[in-house]
């Protein structure tokens, strides 16, 4: 007798009947706005200082709204921003976890929110630019504006066409891109005050993308007034002024432990070519990994140039790619390590001193005509291998090579044979091997040579 086949029972599930919400709160100016832990769309339009609000496409009212506020949970957010004016007073959102976007390019490029501003992100995901902050057209007027990232997740804050009055100050977020990169002219951001990036707490080496470095650059005719300073951390930084980008301030780059590059400049093979501007000093301190400096491209510093980079193989490109002007001194300090030193490949200029000094390694310079120097030049070296040459015809200034006993060279070879200004070479005590190569070269200035052979 033949068993019956039992029937197969399935469950099939019921679609998600979970319905996003909103509260929104309506006193004495202020308009507040919270979603719950769904995706929420939040869309505001203000026409004529009356502000509307639509969450999810639900028409939630208008108001005689001065201050705005607007709060979402942990679903993937869109907070969609349009001023026709703007508003009297502040602006705060604050995004929870997951994928969300902040944007005010349906704004009027005359709208302004004139009290402070802050805009939270939560924490992202690893999804390329999982908090986009599309800051497009609109005006910041207060004293200062806070962007407030994560230290998890990938995160841009974007601007364009926009203007900041005072303080940029901006925290964990992964790339800060004051410009437009679309290379259509949209319009510059112009900032009054200064910008503040530290990302100190931030590493984005394990996203899954290329480049993923933590980076700030002011770009594509973008304009600082005052300070441009970031802190980075135990990743990959870089913080650029170049593509026409100006600083009127100083330009400070305190770097972390990973690979670090400061650059002003972009280079002839970027997608957007130009020089930087900073009108101040510049100051880039390394840390304990390769740390990189780039000045090209035809940028100008109006001040001095410090440069103390920590130990790693460091590299500094110094008008490899069209030239730069400094108006004062430049001071390069490397720890140990094996450090890539290049002089220009085009006519460049420092207004005042330019001194070397390297730690223990191999290291090496050379100094020729393209490379113009108001002041006094030094090299000092560590007890490694030292490779310093000396071909320039037009400097007659006060040359000081200080060497650290280990196996070194210096070369002297102008091809006009003569050397016009005074010079002191010190190889250092130790058992070298030591080279001095003057070839056919005529001193004619005070020349002291010491601790040679």
């Amino acid at each position: 007798m033949k068993s019956k086949l039992k029937p197969q029972l399935t469950v099939i599930p019921l679609e998600n009947r979970e319905t996003p919400s909103a509260t929104l709160t309506f006193s004495s100016g202020t308009l507040t706005i919270r979603g719950d832990n769904t995706s929420t769309n939040v869309f505001v339009t203000e026409t004529a200082g009356i502000t509307n609000v639509k969450v999810n496409a639900a028409n939630l009212g208008s108001y005689p709204a001065t201050n705005l506020s607007i709060t979402t949970g942990n679903g993937n957010d869109t907070v969609d921003l349009g001023f026709a004016t703007g508003l009297a007073g502040t602006l705060s959102v604050s995004l929870g976890n997951g994928n969300d976007t902040v944007a005010t390019g349906r704004s009027a490029t005359t709208a302004t929110v004139r009290g402070n501003a802050t805009i939270s992100t939560g924490i992202g995901t690893s999804t390329f630019r999982s908090k986009w902050l599309q800051l497009y057209n609109l005006k910041f007027g207060g004293a200062v504006t806070n962007i407030i990232g994560n230290p998890s997740g990938a995160s841009l804050l974007d601007t364009r066409n926009d203007s900041f009055a005072g303080l940029l100050s901006v925290s964990n977020i992964e790339q800060v891109l004051l410009g437009d990169d679309t290379g259509l002219g949209v319009g510059p951001t112009l900032v009054g005050g200064s910008v503040v990036i530290n990302n100190s707490q931030k590493n984005s080496d394990s996203l899954p993308f290329a480049n993923p470095d933590n980076i700030g650059e002011v770009y594509s005719g973008s304009k600082v007034a005052g300070d441009f300073i970031y802190s980075g951390g135990p990743g990959a930084d870089r913080e650029m002024v170049d593509a026409n980008g100006s600083v009127g301030g100083n330009m400070v780059f305190s770097a972390g432990a990973g690979r670090n590059t400061m650059g002003i400049g972009s280079g002839t093979g970027a997608f957007l070519v130009g020089p930087g501007t900073v009108n101040g000093n510049v100051t880039d301190v390394g840390g304990s990994g390769v740390d990189r400096f780039f000045l090209d491209t035809g940028s100008t510093v109006g001040g001095s140039v410090n440069l103390t980079l920590g130990d790693g193989d460091n590299q500094v490109f110094l008008g490899t790619d069209l030239g730069f002007t400094v108006g004062g001194s430049m001071s390069i300090s490397a720890g140990n390590g094996n450090n890539l030193l290049l002089n220009p490949s085009f006519a460049s200029s420092i207004g005042g001193d330019f001194s070397i000094s390297v730690g223990n390694g191999a290291n090496a310079y050379t100094y020729d005509d393209f490379l113009s120097v108001g002041g006094r030049i030094n090299y000092t070296g560590g007890t490694g291998a030292n490779n310093v040459t000396f071909s320039s015809t037009t400097y007659t200034g006060n040359l000081t090579i200080r060497l650290g006993g280990g196996p070194s060279t210096v070369t002297f070879n102008p091809s006009t044979g003569f050397y016009n200004g005074n010079a002191t070479v010190d190889f250092g005590v130790g058992f070298g091997p030591k080279t001095f190569d003057p070839g056919t070269t005529v001193f004619t200035g005070t020349f002291v040579l010491q601790n040679y052979p």
